[in-house]
């Protein structure tokens, strides 16, 4: 497909390209397509795309994982495709994203079920009851002190520091919604891209961009 989602260099040097239609791999020379089963779309009969992958990361170990729109996530050693989903402890089958923490733990932000945690044997789920204000996860970043920043849709970004969640809204800087990107620069400057211009978070404060202060040279 043409709708490329997602796209994941891997260590021995070959590309992988998550799509609408599923996966395709890239040698260097030759595209080939890497089969990931479709999403069983049943009851959910307006969905479309139910090959879409919206992440591909590599672990430290070399597997290659897929967040699949539906059918869960997709762990690939080399040889054996492993589905992983709601009814092994998945928080939600429609998986936006994956991180890799610094100690190993696979991190899923769902569009339905918020945020969960893989240790290799057990699934955690984080909610409201944790402090996580919402359901739509879009974004997993771990920074250089380790601090875990979640981005998500409808209430803007929440970080954990290992024990617990610090959330982050419009009541802390105005357009702080729509969470879509984190990058953290050299200097350790958190930036983060949103539905309302780009904020920078450094120093225990926010800074905000839009396209009118670009305009402006600002």
């Amino acid at each position: 497909s043409d709708q490329v989602w997602s796209v994941l260099p891997d260590r021995n040097g070959g590309l992988w390209f998550g799509t609408e239609e599923g996966v395709s791999r890239f040698d260097g020379r030759t595209f080939t397509s890497f089969p990931i089963p479709a999403a069983d779309f049943s009851d959910h009969p307006n969905y479309k795309y139910p090959k879409q992958i919206n992440c591909i990361i590599e672990d430290r170990s070399g597997n290659i994982w897929f967040a699949s729109n539906g059918g869960g996530v997709y762990k690939y050693n080399g040889s054996t495709l492993t589905n992983l989903a709601e009814k092994d402890g998945l928080c939600n089958n429609f998986v936006q994203t994956i991180m890799e923490d610094k100690s190993g733990n696979l991190w899923f932000g769902t569009r339905y079920g918020g945020l969960c945690t893989y240790d290799g044997k057990v699934f955690t789920s984080y909610g409201r009851k944790d402090g996580v204000l919402g359901d739509q996860i879009w974004v997993i970043h771990q920074d250089s002190g380790g601090t875990i920043w979640i981005g998500a849709s409808g209430y803007g970004l929440c970080s954990n520091n290992g024990k617990t969640f610090t959330c982050y809204t419009e009541r802390d800087a105005a357009g702080l919604k729509n969470v879509q990107s984190i990058l953290e620069d050299a200097n350790g400057q958190l930036w983060i891209g949103t539905s309302s211009g780009v904020y920078r978070y450094s120093g225990g404060r926010f800074s905000n961009w839009t396209k009118v202060d670009a305009l402006r040279g600002e």
